[in-house]
């Protein structure tokens, strides 16, 4: 039993001593190769305070709100919450729709252009970037 014992600890040391090297040595190809970084994409900002986006096309507010619609989003009175499939979220929020203090997404841009009136485009961009929402047609890309 001591020998069994022995050699599972020594399995453990090993494991976790490969573990170790394999993070360290992640880390290192990547600190040493930077170009291995990922390029950004359009929706992506270099400063989040100065969004490139100045105009949302009526088609680009249906897809933004459509989107949001599948990710099972709301619109609260603070901003935008999303359940993303998760089914207790989910129950909140359209309890939330249910009781008037939040207003669904339906998919045909009335509910984002309003939320775009009230705080400006900036903020809206913002808000669709943090949630990872894609606010952009296909034809953009």
């Amino acid at each position: 039993m001591n020998l069994t014992t022995k050699k599972m600890n020594l399995r453990r040391a090993l494991f976790s001593g490969a573990v170790l090297v394999s993070m360290l040595g992640g880390i290192g190809l990547t600190a040493s190769n930077p170009a291995q970084a990922q390029p950004p994409t359009q929706n992506s900002i270099a400063d989040p305070d100065q969004p490139d986006v100045f105009y949302m096309s009526s088609e680009d507010i249906r897809s933004a709100e459509r989107s949001l619609d599948r990710n099972n989003c709301a619109l609260f009175n603070y901003g935008i919450k999303c359940a993303y499939g998760n089914a207790g979220y989910r129950h909140n929020i359209l309890k939330s729709v249910k009781r008037g203090h939040a207003v669904a997404f339906k998919g045909n841009g009335k509910v984002l252009k309003s939320y775009i009136n009230k705080v400006g485009l900036d903020e809206v961009v913002r808000e669709l970037q943090r949630l990872d929402i894609d606010y952009q047609t296909a034809r953009r890309r």
